[in-house]
This record gives structure tokens, C-alpha cells and sequence, in this order.
């Protein structure tokens, strides 16, 4: 089996570092490139090939959920693990329906960073453990509508998702 191949996209060069040194220390994986920015991550994108974009979330830097969309509707066949320290249902909601495979909060451990490249690597959704464990099961089933897929996703107004898309 050949090893995963990773696009690394995060804005700040000391974060992305370390992540990519604990990322390689994982047999079975190798960050192909990194990005700082859209732009860099779309000039990636083109000539490396990854299997999975490993997308910490930073509308500064361009690296949204309209990117995500954005790539999405180019049909790019890297799967898309967003990464963010909020992990509130409706802002998660809006990165799965753009086109995310996964979602990864921050605050969570690298096992669970190493069990979403996996489940994405195999074609699956993978959503962080925090997210249900704080969420109550009827959210629980709409967010995993939302997971899989599902295009009956109206569980946020128009403006909602306005605002959600600035942040």
C-alpha cells in the first residue's frame, strides 16, 4: 500500500512545521506539500496530487468554507479534513456541507487527527468525538445528514450562513 499523500495547508509556518513533523513520524504518510494561503494551496493542488487536504480553517488566509466549496465544485478529488478550534454544530455544519470529508477540532489529541486521515483515506466521513459529545442526539442525527452527505441541509437561514462564512 502506498503511503498517504497530505497537502498541508495552515497559515502560520511554526504550526504547519510541527504538524507536519508529527504527521511524517506516522509510517504510512508523507506531506507531498504545504500552504499558506488559497493561492498556495491551489498552486499545490495542481502539481502534487494529494490523496487528502489537511485544511486548518483561517478566513484570513483564505482557507474557508469558501474554498472548500470552491474546490469542491472543481471536482478536486483530494478528500478535505477541515481543522478548527470551533467546533459549534452550525459552524461545523456549514464546512461538511461546502464539501469537507472531515472535521477536526484543535483541542483534540493526534490519535484522533491520525483516525480522520484514515476514515477519509477510505472514502468515509469522519466527524470529531467532541462534536458529540456535546450535542444532544436529535442535532446529533441532522449533523449526521450532514456527514454523509445528505442534501436536505436547511438548518441554517440564509443569514446564518452569511455570518458563519465571514468568520
Amino acid at each position: 500500500m502506498s503511503a498517504l499523500r497530505i497537502l498541508l495547508a495552515h497559515e502560520l509556518a511554526l504550526p504547519r512545521a510541527a504538524l507536519r513533523s508529527l504527521l511524517e513520524s506516522d509510517s504510512g504518510v508523507t506531506v507531498v506539500a504545504e500552504a499558506d494561503s488559497a493561492e498556495q494551496l491551489q498552486n499545490q493542488l495542481a502539481s502534487q496530487n494529494p490523496d487528502v487536504i489537511l485544511m486548518t480553517i483561517s478566513q484570513r488566509a483564505g482557507l474557508g468554507s469558501s474554498l472548500i466549496e470552491s474546490l469542491h465544485r472543481q471536482n478536486v478529488k483530494a478528500s478535505i479534513i477541515a481543522v478548527s478550534p470551533r467546533n459549534e454544530m452550525p459552524f461545523v455544519r456549514l464546512l461538511l456541507s461546502a464539501g469537507a470529508a472531515g472535521f477536526v477540532c484543535e483541542r483534540s489529541s493526534f490519535s484522533e487527527l491520525r483516525t480522520a486521515l484514515r476514515e477519509v483515506a477510505q472514502g468515509r466521513k469522519f466527524i470529531d468525538s467532541s462534536i458529540s459529545e456535546n450535542t444532544d442526539s436529535g442535532s446529533l442525527g441532522k449533523f449526521q445528514n450532514a456527514a454523509n452527505g445528505s442534501k436536505s441541509l436547511n438548518f441554517l437561514s440564509k443569514r446564518e450562513t452569511e455570518v458563519l462564512q465571514m468568520l
